[in-house]
């Protein structure tokens, strides 16, 4: 693990229900448990179970912890190596380099692990972080574990979507939800840790679904560039020339890639219907467009954009059913066009 802070409970953003859940939990034992924390990329899972990995692998006083908010002391050796990423009693699991799955070699040997005693602490902790990236092999070397872990681990699992994993791993779990982060918190964490301009920070809160991670990460600059070079390419497609629309598909089909231009399309597609629908220029989230939108909102009825927002929808669902995102690109702008941006 990279040397980085010891999370804390209150480091998670608009999370208050998974707060107070995590804060229980602390407060007792949790050996011999498995915790399944589910939600949106960026809400915070593995922040989350960091926090909850640290405050049982602390040296603390465990009175203090359990009578306190859960928070470790984060002065003891034990904090110290977390904060150093060298705690021997806490793995995080995730596939190989250049691997897109955890193997069933990893999984074996994470069995053959969790079975010897903890080196320092009470506890070994194993997170997985995208549990769906393990492989069927993989989930079926770990299910016996799942279901009796040993007394001394405590194992967590986060995931995108709960339903990615199989029935036999769901019901071995207890799950604890999390929720896409407010727009508008993204949107003031962003503007704080970034120094952006509120309409950049709105763009890149829209862009990111609730995903502080992501929205961190977007560039300002190439935030707007790439959504002014999408709209100019969608511009341009037209019904009956298909070549254009098939290259655009191709080029848009990586995962991050793919993920992006749909932000883009969806948060266009947004805004239209929203001004369609009566709302003022001042709610759109690509406010240095406004002018613009509010021109070619008048161009079709409400339904076509809510039909043309659906549509963007539907393909971010298949996609995140792992669905082929070249061939879902190219059905969505088979099925929007003509008309992909102004509506007719």
């Amino acid at each position: 693990m990279p040397r980085a802070p010891v999370p804390v409970f209150d480091d998670l953003i608009g999370q208050e229900t998974a707060q107070d859940q995590l804060r229980r939990l602390a407060a007792g034992p949790l050996g011999g448990r498995v915790y399944l924390f589910a939600g949106p990329r960026g809400a915070g899972k593995l922040k989350a179970a960091l926090a909850l990995a640290a405050t049982q692998l602390c040296q603390a006083d465990g009175a203090l912890l359990a009578e306190g908010d859960g928070r470790p002391c984060l002065t003891c050796p034990a904090c110290l190596k977390l904060a150093a990423g060298s705690h021997p009693d806490l793995r995080l699991v995730e596939p190989e380099p250049g691997k897109e799955t955890i193997s069933i070699d990893q999984a074996r040997e994470l069995r053959r692990n969790l079975h010897f005693a903890p080196l320092e602490a009470g506890l070994r902790v194993v997170i997985i972080p995208g549990a769906e990236r393990l492989g069927l092999e993989a989930v079926n070397a770990l299910l016996k574990t799942l279901e009796e872990p040993p007394e001394h681990a405590l194992i967590i699992l986060t995931v995108a979507e709960a339903e990615a994993l199989p029935p036999t791993v769901l019901s071995r779990c207890q799950k604890i939800r999390f929720r896409p982060i407010p727009e508008e918190l993204v949107q003031a964490e962003v503007a704080r840790a970034k120094g952006l301009e509120p309409d950049l920070a709105r763009l890149a809160a829209s862009l990111s679904r609730g995903s502080l991670e992501a929205a961190l990460e977007l560039d300002p600059a190439e935030m707007v560039a790439a959504r002014d070079g999408y709209l100019a390419r969608l511009k341009g497609l037209r019904a009956g020339q298909a070549e254009p629309l098939l290259e655009l598909a191709r080029e848009a089909a990586g995962p991050e890639e793919a993920a992006r231009f749909l932000e883009v399309l969806a948060a266009w597609y947004r805004d239209l219907a929203v001004l369609a629908a009566g709302g003022g220029a001042r709610l759109a989230v690509n406010q240095d467009r406004r002018e613009e939108l509010s021109q070619r909102a008048r161009r079709a009825g409400l339904d076509v954009w809510l039909g043309r927002l659906e549509a963007v929808f539907e393909t971010q669902r298949a996609l995140a059913a792992r669905a082929n995102a070249r061939l879902a690109l190219e059905a969505l702008l088979l099925r929007l066009t003509p008309g992909l941006v102004e509506g007719r």
